[in-house]
């Protein structure tokens, strides 16, 4: 049975060998949100994607890019490969609750 679904595209993943770690990337990402519950805020989030994979995390060099979503206060943070750092983007003027 599939345990990896590849989003809108419906496609699955049996194994990390064919999924570039995404059984595990998605393993850890729980449990380091689970160990976290009830104390995740943007900065926490943050620190928990940039968690390497070597350190129970899912970021590897293979990421192409990052991304945390505030909704509170309509900001997006995002980080691509190769970059300086994470970019904050305020969505506040093209969003509208």
């Amino acid at each position: 049975m599939p345990v990896f679904t590849a989003g809108s595209t419906g496609k699955t993943f049996e194994n990390d060998n064919t999924a570039f770690m995404g059984i595990t990337r998605r393993a850890n990402l729980i449990a380091l949100c689970e160990a976290a519950k009830g104390k995740i805020d943007a900065g926490r989030m943050l620190e928990i994607i940039e968690t390497p994979l070597e350190e129970g995390g899912a970021a590897m060099d293979l990421t192409v890019f990052r991304m945390v979503a505030v909704p509170e206060t309509r900001t997006l943070r995002l980080r691509v490969a190769g970059g300086s750092g994470w970019t904050r983007i305020e969505l506040a003027g093209f969003l509208e609750y």
